[in-house]
């Protein structure tokens, strides 16, 4: 192999070396920047001790499935399932009247729907048990969750991807769509490109957003 192959060879070697050290930090980049966009609680770090199978184990682990908003949809679910028996058979409390005629007219059933609670649905245990942990798992859900959307307002921005380098030209010939009032671009700021930066952060600030310089 002579001299000028080894140098190009060397030379393509290099450059996918940096291709793929910059695809790494572009993908890096864009993971931090979802990671500061998503409102899902923190998890644990995998680096900690590790709790065993016990009681707290279990509670942990408990608690977790509780307040996954998976668990929520499913006893909302079932809340709303519950809610039938209650709509479809008399209740007590509303007019025991009917539910004597109930009674009379289906007497294979009266043994099954009293220890189902079925004449008192909305104050049986099993209809206030899951309205109950309902409550609990949308306030495991949603007060974490807050409070990340609190720091994520307060926070800054997200830098741009390091590759981008603007929208491409318009090709020439191409048509353009008529500019109408409603298509007018809010906010376009008259200064120079000098001072643009400096202006851009002085609206940011009175429309209470949040700007970030280039390389900061």
């Amino acid at each position: 192999m002579s001299t000028t192959d080894k140098a190009s060879t060397e030379a393509s070697g290099e450059t996918s070396d940096e291709a793929a050290r910059a695809s790494a930090a572009a993908d890096a980049s864009e993971a931090a920047a979802g990671a500061q966009l998503s409102t899902a609680p923190l998890e644990d770090s995998p680096t900690g001790p590790a709790v065993g199978i016990g009681v707290i184990g279990w509670v942990r682990w408990f608690w977790r499935q509780l307040t996954s908003m998976r668990v929520a949809l499913i006893l909302l679910f079932l809340l709303s399932l519950g809610a039938i028996p209650g709509s479809l058979i008399p209740q007590t409390n509303v007019d025991a009247m009917k539910v004597t005629e109930w009674k009379r007219q289906n007497p294979s059933w009266v043994s099954v729907a009293e220890k189902l609670q079925l004449f008192d649905v909305y104050s049986s245990v099993w209809f206030s048990a899951i309205y109950l942990l309902l409550f609990i798992s949308l306030i495991g859900c949603i007060v974490p969750r807050s409070w990340q959307f609190v720091g994520q307002l307060r926070g800054r921005p997200p830098a741009a991807p390091g590759g981008w380098t603007g929208f491409p030209p318009t090709p020439p010939g191409a048509p353009r769509r008529p500019r109408t009032r409603s298509s007018r671009t809010p906010g376009r700021c008259s200064a120079g490109p000098a001072s643009a930066p400096s202006a851009a952060r002085a609206t940011s600030r009175r429309r209470r957003a949040t700007s970030a310089r280039p390389g900061t």
